[in-house]
């Protein structure tokens, strides 16, 4: 029998298997396929969000603390062509009362920038329309929420920017929030810059955007920002001052300096920097916290100051023994 004739009597005689493996084959590459074009356009459907919520912004500097709103003018300076604008980002609560009733959103985010801000993108503003004595601007998904229109007050209500831990007792156990009320100007559209973002996500933005300087009032923080956005092909090399990293260095005596941080201890990468800057042998590491109590006997002093040194001279070449105390002066005491 001819290979011809044979390949058609076997295909006609298995032919219902065929027809299964290929309807098999059929569904399987019709899933494959949808699935890549889903996951293409979901994808397509993501970058688009991101670039519009960043318009021409390209860098952001966020180093979880306020700093100097003026380095963003420092940094700018070295772009050239580029724009480097800071900002105040931050969660707050929101609250509206009308007709009786209070309605709250939780979780918005309250942005404070200058006018320059919204010339980084698509903005459903013109930045002219924006000042120093602006009202707020509410993105419309916000303020159905609240059910407020413009023209109408809401109170903003933030956390206030403490640099001591919370669980320190030196830190502030009151006014852990602060709150302004502000007069909304615009409820504007939910695209371009409004729609400003430094987390990716899906989700409508709940913004409410206030002039840099009243988020500054509203936190007792003038000239100051926690974010700085660069509009640039390049990064330029920026020169934070020490008070950009909450530090400061007074000088105590002649060849005698002292570094504190405001927020109480020294973070690890700021010990190891210091040792690079200075002599290490002539370092004096030094710890200071509140104690308490010291207690002699059935003496005791409470709520002194106690620090705990490497080592330490005092008009002499002698140092502290290990478990030696040594009073310096009335309420602080030094221990090794």
């Amino acid at each position: 029998m001819p290979n011809a004739s044979l390949i058609r009597r076997s295909l006609w005689h298995y032919r219902r298997s065929h027809t299964a493996v290929a309807l098999g084959v059929a569904v399987a590459t019709a899933v494959l396929v949808g699935a890549l074009v889903v996951g293409d356009s979901v994808r397509g459907s993501l970058r688009a969000l991101t670039l519009e919520r960043l318009g021409r912004i390209t860098h952001a500097v966020a180093p979880g603390r306020p700093f100097r709103a003026e380095l963003a003018s420092e940094v700018a300076q070295r772009l050239g062509d580029g724009k480097a604008e800071p900002i105040f980002t931050l969660r707050a609560t929101l609250s509206h009362r009308a007709e009786g009733q209070t309605r709250r959103a939780s979780g918005a985010t309250l942005i404070g920038c200058r006018r320059d801000f919204w010339s980084l993108g698509d903005s459903p503003i013109k930045p002219e329309e924006f000042s120093a004595a602006s009202g707020a601007l509410l993105t419309v998904e916000l303020a159905n929420e609240l059910g407020v229109k413009a023209g109408e007050d809401l109170v903003v209500r933030v956390a206030t920017a403490d640099p001591l831990p919370a669980d320190s007792p030196l830190g502030e156990k009151s006014d852990t929030t602060a709150s302004v009320r502000v007069r909304v100007d615009q409820v504007i559209q939910a695209r371009g810059l409004a729609r400003f973002g430094l987390r990716p996500s899906q989700q409508t933005p709940r913004n409410i955007f206030l002039p840099i300087e009243r988020v500054q009032d509203l936190l007792g923080l003038s000239g100051q920002a926690n974010v700085v956005l660069i509009a640039s092909d390049e990064l330029p090399e920026a020169k934070p001052s020490l008070e950009d990293y909450g530090l400061s260095l007074e000088k105590i005596r002649p060849g005698v300096w002292q570094l504190e941080s405001e927020a109480l201890v020294l973070t690890a990468e700021i010990v190891d920097a210091a040792r690079e800057a200075f002599d290490e042998a002539r370092l004096n590491s030094v710890v200071t916290y509140l104690a308490n109590t010291i207690r002699i006997d059935k003496q005791s002093i409470p709520y002194s100051t106690g620090a705990g040194v490497d080592w330490l001279q005092i008009g002499s070449e002698s140092e502290l023994a290990e478990g030696e105390i040594n009073e310096i002066q009335p309420f602080y005491l030094f221990l090794r």
